[in-house]
């Protein structure tokens, strides 16, 4: 079995259940397995006659809706190489669009009139003029495609990086890793036909597309969904709509559990019941122990079970998922001596440690995939309780980056140096492994501060710095260091929520000081107080640390302006 041949036995035994309910208006919009399979089939048959051959990669620009999956199953059937990505607001917002559509080679889009008139725009001037521009409204009286089965090792689309760690890279996604994968999260997070995922996650991001849009199809269950923007205005409307639905599982990355605490509505809560959500996974960015411990607390009194909350790893190099606990296991998690943790040992506070530091438990592997621990300098096999660069192998680990063997090569390619096994995933992440084998993530390899010899993970430094005022933004902290002098110094750039006076900057500046050198003994050389934009973030909401390293040294930070006291007293 796979992708397709899932949805088509799916199509034929259970025509008229629901299978996309999407939520976007006052009135929802549902489409059955039957109603989904003759849309799609029609958009790969329409394709056919623009004479398109197998592995023609076609990149969808469309607005998160029905259309969107329309269009990525439409490739699919076609046998096409399908690429998500999302469409740009303005004409300055579509370089990432080109770059991919460069990258990736495509010679198609799927877009709505909009995006097509933005994007053809500027393609002239870029070499890309010889793309071919499909509006999805404008696809009507086509005769649909026939089934065509792929084979596992054919590739079904490339989904590219979010960018956190760079410019974005097409991750190669063979049906034979989605299959894999599909196993992995239906055993690892108990998923079964009558499960039904609610998410607002963007379709064209591996956990929202994956593990929610194309997940319920391998499974023949029901996903509702609704646009990114709605959850961001709103929070609320996302514990709604599983309230409503009986949602059983529900994924998001940690910054929208926080969303939810900051933003609950008490008389919301109040009519809430969320004692059908089964998994309530958090992914795609650090698991923060405060936020779910909160998150419990608030929502448990709107029926949520504390054993629901799910910590989980994954990447979009493994195609999703990569490790989780059995489903209602609850949260778990280990109390650090912070000292040891820093020199690289993850060994267990005691009554005589200094200081400590919480770690989230994000599981095992699942089914035959393995987990390592490596140093990154030697390559050689680490130890239980050491801290080194987190290795990946298994089915579902992907064949590499598009059109970049030698990167592939690097990263999907590595062996361990004393006993030579492999080939490992190189995830850039750092972590270690308890005496159990459960996966505890540290931080990402290359945005580790080295200061004198000391290891520091920017995301402990970041959340210590949130923790001091409410006027910072919450999940808008940077931490990096950069060299001076021939020494590295810790930088730390901060949005603030609303404009301040020069004293209250100052006041703020002194408090961030004194809780950095409380809580981890070190001085930053720079605090950079940002006003609104000033921490680069991925579209899926992940801090851009290296971009923000380079809009530092390159002076290109939109720096807070205090405002005057006098004109406040006047």
């Amino acid at each position: 079995m796979n992708l397709l041949s899932s949805l088509w036995t799916h199509v034929d035994n259970q025509p008229h259940k629901p299978l996309y309910t999407f939520i976007n208006q006052q009135t929802p919009t549902t489409l059955t397995y039957a109603e989904f399979d003759h849309k799609a089939a029609i958009v790969a048959g329409a394709l056919q006659q623009y004479g398109v051959c197998p592995g023609d990669r076609v990149l969808i620009v469309l607005p998160q809706s029905l259309n969107y999956l329309i269009a990525f199953f439409g490739c699919l059937y076609a046998q096409l190489i399908a690429v998500p990505a999302y469409p740009p607001a303005r004409a300055n917002q579509a370089q990432r669009i080109y770059h991919i559509i460069a990258d990736a080679q495509a010679k198609f889009v799927i877009a709505d009139k909009a995006t097509i008139e933005l994007l053809k725009d500027q393609a002239q001037q870029r070499n890309l003029s010889d793309v071919i521009y499909i509006d999805i409204d404008a696809i009507n009286n086509v005769a649909p495609a026939n089934r065509v089965i792929p084979q596992a090792d054919t590739i079904a689309f490339l989904q590219y990086t979010s960018g956190s760690t760079g410019n974005p890279k097409g991750v190669i996604v063979q049906y034979k890793n989605l299959q894999t994968n599909f196993i992995m999260m239906q055993e690892g997070i108990g998923m079964n036909a009558d499960s039904r995922v609610v998410s607002w996650l963007p379709l064209f991001h591996d956990m929202g597309l994956i593990g929610a849009a194309l997940q319920v199809v391998h499974l023949g269950a029901t996903l509702y969904f609704m646009t990114p923007l709605q959850f961001i205005r709103r929070p609320m409307l996302w514990l709604e709509t599983i309230s409503t639905y009986r949602g059983t599982h529900a994924y998001a990355p940690n910054f929208a559990y926080q969303m939810c605490i900051e933003e609950c509505d008490p008389t919301v809560l109040s009519k809430l019941d969320l004692s059908c959500w089964q998994v309530a996974l958090n992914g795609a960015e650090p698991v923060r122990l405060t936020t779910m411990l909160n998150f419990i607390e608030i929502f448990k009194t709107g029926g949520l079970n504390p054993k629901a909350c799910y910590p989980g790893f994954g990447m979009a190099e493994t195609t999703l998922f990569v490790s989780g606990n059995p489903s209602l296991s609850g949260l778990r998690y280990e109390e650090l001596d912070l000292d040891q943790l820093q020199q690289g040992h993850a060994l267990l506070a005691t009554t005589t440690s200094t200081q400590t530091h919480a770690l989230v438990n994000c599981g095992k592997p699942w089914l035959e995939s393995e987990l390592l621990i490596v140093n990154p300098d030697t390559c050689q096999q680490l130890p239980a309780r050491t801290v080194g660069e987190l290795w990946v192998r298994g089915d579902h680990v992907c064949a590499g980056y598009w059109g970049k063997p030698e990167l592939s090569k690097q990263i999907f390619a590595a062996f361990t140096q004393d006993s030579a096994q492999g080939p490992y995933l190189r995830t850039g992440d750092l972590a270690y492994l308890n005496e159990q084998g459960e996966l505890f993530i540290v931080g990402r390899l290359k945005d580790l501060i080295i200061i004198r010899g000391k290891n520091y993970a920017p995301q402990d430094i970041e959340k210590t710095i949130e923790n001091v005022s409410e006027l910072i933004k919450p999940n808008s902290v940077a931490a990096f260091s950069s060299e001076f002098d021939q020494e590295e110094h810790l930088i730390v750039i901060v949005e603030i929520r609303a404009r301040l006076t020069k004293s209250q900057a100052i006041d703020l500046t002194k408090e961030i000081r004194k809780h950095l050198l409380a809580d981890h003994n070190i001085v930053a050389k720079d605090i950079v107080l940002t006003g609104r934009g000033g921490i680069a973030k991925t579209t899926s909401g992940k801090l851009q640390r290296q971009l923000c390293k380079q809009n530092y040294l390159n002076q290109q930070l939109p720096l807070l302006q205090p405002l005057e006291e006098n004109l406040l007293a006047s």
